[in-house]
C-alpha cells in the first residue's frame, strides 16, 4: 500500500519576497527548496524542545532527508501559480538606505500575490510505514510551515519583514489549527491565534520518550535556536504603516533598530564574556501581518 497524503496552503505575499535562483538580478522566482528549508528550521525549533542534537538529527532525517542523500526524503514541495501570473518588480532590499543611494534594487515578487504550496509526505511499498505514520509525518510537515508562515519570512531579508507571508486556505484542513483566512482587527486577536497555534504544534511532535537531560550546554546556551517557553519571547504590536506601504514598514523597522545597538540583531555575538567572531544570524524575526483596520501587525520573535 502507498501511504503517500498531502496538503495544499493558498498563501499570499504580505511584503516584497527576495526569492531568486543562481542569478538574483534577473528575476525573483518561487522555490520549492527554499520553503523546504525554512520548514527545516522551524521544525528543529520547535523540537529542539523535547531532543537532544543527536536524537533531534535523528527525526528530522526520516521527515527532511539528508544533504548527502544517504537517507531520502520522505517531504516533496511543490509551487503551484495557478491561472494568473506572479507579478514581480524591483524593490529596495535594505529600504533604510534608499535615501544614502544604497538601497539595494533587486527584484521581488510583488505584496498581495497568490499561489499554493504543496505538501506530500511519501510512503513506500518497500517500507514499514503505516497510514498512521505518514499522517503524522504529513502533520508535523505542516505545522512547520504553519510556523514559518506566522512567525518568519522567506527569501533574503526573511528576518527583517521581507518575505512575509499570509495563511488564506489549507485544504484538507490542518486539525485543530485556527481557522486560516481570518481578517484581525486589533493585535490581541491575532496573538491568541498564535499562542493557539504554537501550543498545538508541539502536541503533534513526535515525542517517544521525555527529554532525559538539558536542552542547554553546560554554561547555559541553547544547542541552537529553540521554540521554547525558556528561551524564545514573542511580542505582538501594531505599525501605524498603511498596508499597501510594506517596503515603508521595512524601513521603518530597520531604522527604529538602529536606535537599539544590540548584537542581538545580527552583530558579532558576545556570551559569557568571550567574542563569537565574524557575523552571527540574529535570532530575531519580525513578521508582518495585515489588520483590518489598514494598518500592519508586527510579530516579533526572538529565539
Amino acid at each position: 500500500m502507498n501511504n503517500t497524503l498531502e496538503r495544499t496552503f493558498r498563501l499570499k505575499t504580505v511584503s516584497a519576497l527576495f526569492m531568486h535562483g543562481a542569478d538574483p538580478k534577473v528575476e525573483a522566482e518561487l522555490r520549492p527548496s527554499a520553503f523546504k528549508g525554512m520548514m527545516r528550521y522551524w521544525f528543529r525549533a520547535l523540537a529542539g524542545a523535547y531532543y537532544l542534537p543527536e536524537k533531534l538529527a535523528e527525526y528530522e532525517q526520516q521527515l527532511f532527508g539528508t544533504a548527502d542523500e544517504k537517507i531520502g526524503s520522505r517531504l516533496m514541495v511543490r509551487i503551484r501559480q495557478g491561472q494568473g501570473r506572479i507579478r514581480a518588480a524591483d524593490r529596495d532590499l535594505l529600504p533604510h538606505k534608499d535615501s544614502t543611494g544604497q538601497g539595494s534594487p533587486m527584484r521581488a515578487i510583488l505584496q498581495d500575490q497568490e499561489f499554493e504550496v504543496v505538501l506530500r509526505v511519501l510512503g513506500a511499498k518497500s517500507d514499514a510505514s503505516s497510514p498512521e505514520e505518514a499522517a503524522s509525518r504529513l502533520e508535523v510537515a505542516s505545522w512547520s510551515l504553519w510556523l514559518a508562515v506566522h512567525l518568519g519570512g522567506f527569501g533574503q531579508r526573511a528576518r527583517r519583514g521581507g518575505g512575509s507571508l499570509e495563511l488564506l486556505q489549507m485544504s484538507p484542513a490542518l486539525p485543530n489549527a485556527p481557522s486560516p483566512g481570518q481578517s484581525y482587527k486589533e493585535v490581541n486577536e491575532l496573538a491568541v491565534v498564535l499562542k493557539l497555534g504554537i501550543e498545538q504544534a508541539r502536541r503533534v511532535m513526535p515525542v517517544k520518550q521525555p527529554l532525559e537531560v538539558s536542552k542547554f550546554s553546560n554554561n547555559g546556551e541553547a544547542f541552537f535556536p529553540i521554540l521554547d517557553k525558556d528561551c524564545t519571547s514573542i511580542q505582538v504590536m501594531e505599525l501605524q504603516t498603511a498596508v499597501g506601504e510594506e517596503q515603508k514598514a521595512r524601513s521603518e523597522l530597520m531604522l527604529d533598530l538602529r536606535n537599539h545597538k544590540n548584537p542581538a540583531f545580527g552583530l558579532p555575538l558576545m556570551l559569557a564574556n568571550r567574542r563569537l567572531e565574524g557575523r552571527h544570524a540574529s535570532p530575531l524575526h519580525l513578521h508582518l501581518h495585515p489588520l483590518k483596520k489598514g494598518s500592519y501587525a508586527l510579530v516579533q520573535t526572538a529565539l
